[in-house]
């Protein structure tokens, strides 16, 4: 038997998006903060003494979205 694509059947509609909605975080800081050297870690402590909490994964990924 083969795998064809065609024969797949989606279960949802591909407009529906699964997790978290995004959190509004201060993209520039990020930016400003990454460009000075910091790693994900000690962004993420900088933030926390702004009062947001967010994961290193978390900027890992916004940093890498925005291709900085």
């Amino acid at each position: 038997m083969t795998f064809r694509e065609a024969d797949l059947q989606h279960t949802h509609p591909l407009h529906v998006k699964c997790g978290q909605p995004k959190l509004d975080l201060p993209i520039d800081k990020i930016v400003v903060l990454h460009k000075k050297g910091y790693g994900s870690r000690r962004i993420v402590r900088e933030l926390a003494k702004m009062g947001i909490e967010v994961s290193k994964d978390t900027i890992n990924r916004r940093i890498a979205e925005l291709g900085v």
